[in-house]
């Protein structure tokens, strides 16, 4: 079964994907369509399979047919069976952006089947910036220094859609004793109305 999570911050808008275990065609033609129709949300897909840096069909059919395809997906969460490091690949989709794919543990890798292993990920404001931490619940501590790290995003903004405009100001001397001097700085406020005014 396959699940989105809608999530809104103040400057970010966001659509966390939980894909099923080998995706079939039409789970990856909706998710497809999910991202052409909201350009303006960051996309985040988690999904099982380890579709991060295996070569599969499966994982390349993963990549061919959604990742690479949308400029706003740019970080993809999978399980990786083999290795108790986290595993951080950057690729480039069709539209020059990049993909964050992190592989990660297995939460019941030996010797830490019973540690309640919890990857927490802490997102800046602007949703660029991502610090990860793999934490041992049951231990009380993080599991294994190099799975404690940070990266960049490539974000999309939703200014557009949250009603903020640019606005193009260009102040002109009119022949008045109010003359602009170029050495001063203006405050430019702009009412709810529309109306702008400045002060010196």
């Amino acid at each position: 079964m396959s699940r989105i999570k809608t999530i809104e911050t103040k400057d970010t808008k966001y659509i966390i994907m939980a894909l099923e275990i080998f995706p079939r065609d039409n789970v990856l033609a909706w998710a497809s369509e999910l991202c052409a129709a909201n350009p303006d949300h960051n996309v985040i897909i988690a999904t099982h399979e380890n579709v991060c840096y295996a070569n599969s069909a499966n994982a390349q059919s993963f990549w061919d047919n959604l990742i690479k395809k949308h400029s706003n997906i740019n970080l993809v969460l999978c399980r990786d069976y083999f290795s108790k490091k986290v595993a951080v690949t950057t690729k480039t989709g069709d539209n020059g952006n990049t993909v964050k794919m992190i592989a990660l543990p297995r939460l019941s890798h030996s010797n830490y089947s019973l540690s309640g292993l919890v990857a927490m990920m802490y997102f800046s404001e602007d949703g660029k910036n991502v610090q990860f931490r793999y934490y041992s619940t049951a231990e009380d501590k993080y599991f294994m220094d190099e799975n404690q790290f940070s990266v960049t995003l490539d974000t999309v903004t939703s200014a557009a859609e949250d009603g903020l405009k640019e606005l193009s100001i260009k102040l002109e001397n009119d022949g008045t004793e109010n003359e602009i001097d170029v050495n001063s700085t203006y405050t430019v406020s702009v009412s709810e109305s529309g109306t702008v005014s400045t002060d010196k």
